[in-house]
């Protein structure tokens, strides 16, 4: 239903039009001229308008929309031809398809591409997937409050704005020399399935079929990025990238809230006059897709590639990086920072805030000594590093870091994340800490089972460690001071 305000602008009349066309900063309609009259490379539009809609009022209002583009077109107003082409593509997206073939539709949007300033993306030759079951194709950007998400036709994948933002808030859109104003903040998203040959590694399962997503024109996403995600797969994680791409990465989990079904589900403002006339005549679209479950990734700047998998278990490997040999002191932060890199089962990097790691000592004579500020948190580059990290005691050690899988932790996103269990630990090389005389009165540590505010004060607070409870989690000492140390 949502798709179908175009029947509306002709019923209301020609005042209405020009009201909508005012509203959208192009300027009263033209006088219908003749579409082969512009330049050859916008080419006659009639007969793929003819093809891709079937009723015949929604069709007049289109052949509305590609005269006064041809127009445009051919006098030289690129910002005014691009608006009546994205109006073209929304047409096709809300009702085209529905009415024509994929086909006809296909051809009435890669004939109206050359109408447009697109910058430097290339249009595909095809659209016909996008258009189709199992593909995605939406026109979004306009109004600044527009969160609309683009969901593939199966209700299957899905891309949108994070919460409380908008497409504007986060999208840089190309520039393009003309291109001002709502113009200049409209795109075409589009989506299709990928290969899922080679897309994860041995070691992961591929739970649902790669995606690619793409824009025209090209947009990188900011502030805090956009949210790509799975609507039917439950318990997986978003994979950015083949397995075999020097890139790829497993990474932030994220559930998106539009999903069809979702009682999150939202409804994108009207992009003008007459759709809110249209919305206020007619009743909220109904959503009856049932849910599996949810599954979403989030912090990408850009598209490209997405799957969903099932890593097996978080692994550390071997550490990427180890204290040297010699030069280290007790109490004094370990130099160079020890850091281990969390993989999945099949390599794959974990870029993302849900593991949490801690170190312990191992000495081949007599008793280690403590770690204290012996846990940290992955980051989003896929870096866990100890840089807060003291050992106690003089000697020879080394270390063994160890992880407790994926936890909901306190401080990155506040999302469910699927449970993974901890895999292979990492043992550092070994190396000498001299004795600086110097006596710590405070040492918070984490075993994996309890953390401690104070291992050296029986009376300080204790917790006992729960995945599932976020206030027994150590915190997060990047943002978290602890008083009475001095690092």
């Amino acid at each position: 239903m949502r798709g179908l305000w175009y029947v509306l602008i002709l019923a209301l009349g020609t005042g209405l039009m020009a009201a909508c066309d005012r509203d959208e900063e192009s300027g009263g309609l033209a006088t219908a001229p003749s579409l082969a009259s512009a330049r050859s490379q916008c080419s006659n539009l009639n007969q793929a308008v003819q093809a891709a809609f079937t009723d015949n009022t929604t069709r007049q209002n289109v052949q509305a929309f590609a005269q006064n583009m041809v127009q445009a077109f051919g006098n030289g107003q690129k910002n005014r031809a691009t608006w009546f082409g994205f109006e073209i593509l929304n047409a096709i997206d809300t009702a085209g398809r529905l009415q024509g073939t994929l086909q006809a539709n296909s051809d009435l949007a890669i004939g109206t591409f050359p109408c447009m300033s697109l910058g430097s993306a290339s249009p595909p030759s095809s659209v016909t997937t996008e258009l189709g079951g199992t593909g995605a194709f939406g026109v979004r950007g306009r109004p600044a409050t527009d969160i609309e998400a683009v969901v593939s036709h199966n209700g299957i994948w899905i891309i949108e704005p994070p919460a409380g933002k908008s497409w504007q808030d986060i999208t840089t859109l190309q520039a393009r020399s003309g291109i001002t104003g709502d113009t200049a903040k409209l795109m075409l998203v589009l989506g299709k399935p990928g290969s899922a040959t080679g897309f994860n590694a041995e070691g992961d399962v591929l739970l649902a079929g790669s995606f690619d997503w793409s824009t025209i024109p090209t947009a990188t996403f900011g502030n805090p990025y956009v949210v790509v995600g799975n609507c039917s797969v439950a318990n997986g994680f978003l994979q950015h990238f083949p397995a075999d791409n020097p890139n790829v990465e497993i990474f932030g989990f994220v559930e998106p809230v539009q999903c069809p079904g979702s009682e999150l589900t939202l409804e994108r403002a009207p992009r003008t006059l007459a759709e809110r006339l249209f919305r206020a005549l007619s009743p909220a679209p109904a959503y009856a897709s049932a849910l599996i479950g949810k599954t979403g990734g989030g912090s990408k700047p850009s598209l490209s590639p997405f799957g969903i998998i099932n890593p097996g278990k978080v692994n550390l490997g071997t550490f990427f990086q180890s204290p040297k040999v010699k030069g280290n002191i007790t109490n004094r932060p370990l130099t160079p920072t020890p850091i281990v890199k969390p993989k999945s089962n099949g390599g794959v990097a974990f870029k993302q805030t849900d593991v949490l790691a801690y170190i312990r000592p191992i000495v081949n004579n007599g008793t280690p000594g403590m770690i204290c500020f012996n846990w940290a948190y992955n980051d989003d580059q896929g870096t866990t590093d100890f840089d807060r990290a003291v050992y106690t005691k003089a000697g020879g050690v080394s270390l063994v870091a160890t992880n407790v899988g994926t936890s909901s932790a306190p401080e990155p996103t506040g999302e469910d994340v699927p449970q993974l269990q901890a895999g292979a630990p990492a043992t550092s090389t070994s190396f000498q800490v001299k004795n600086d005389g110097s006596a710590l009165t405070v040492c918070p540590v984490f075993d994996g089972t309890t953390y401690f505010t104070n291992v050296l004060d029986p009376t300080a607070d204790k917790f006992t460690f729960n995945p599932a409870d976020a206030g027994t989690f150590p915190p997060n000492y990047d943002v978290v001071a602890f008083p009475g140390y001095q690092f």
